[in-house]
């Protein structure tokens, strides 16, 4: 690879490493500031308020036009489940983040 062609590919991994990495701390940031909301939503979801909750929806006795997504199970399940998979690939990653800070001491 001539010395051109090679600074012009480095330039764009550099450039490609700076946006992505900016934008995954931005998510990581705003994921941080609302992980009180998933804690208090997964732990709302495993007591007996959200089952009378549940059963007050099946009476009837909320309104019409009451968003209630919160009232399926299928939906905090599967957010839940997300929660978790995200959780362990960024473990992963950070893994393989890690070791390859490693290798550059190394070298």
């Amino acid at each position: 690879m001539d010395t051109i062609k090679r600074i012009q590919t480095m330039e764009n991994h550099l450039n490609q490493g700076e946006k992505a990495l900016e934008e995954v701390k931005q998510k990581l940031d705003q994921l941080e500031t609302i992980l009180p909301n998933l804690q208090e939503l997964f732990t709302y979801y495993q007591s007996p308020q959200w089952l009378a909750d549940l059963e007050t929806d099946d009476k009837g006795r909320l309104p019409d036009d009451l968003a209630r997504g919160v009232l399926s199970q299928d939906a905090i399940y599967d957010l839940l489940a997300s929660y978790v998979a995200t959780a362990d690939s960024l473990k992963t990653f950070s893994q393989a983040m890690t070791q390859n800070l490693e290798n550059l001491k190394k070298d």
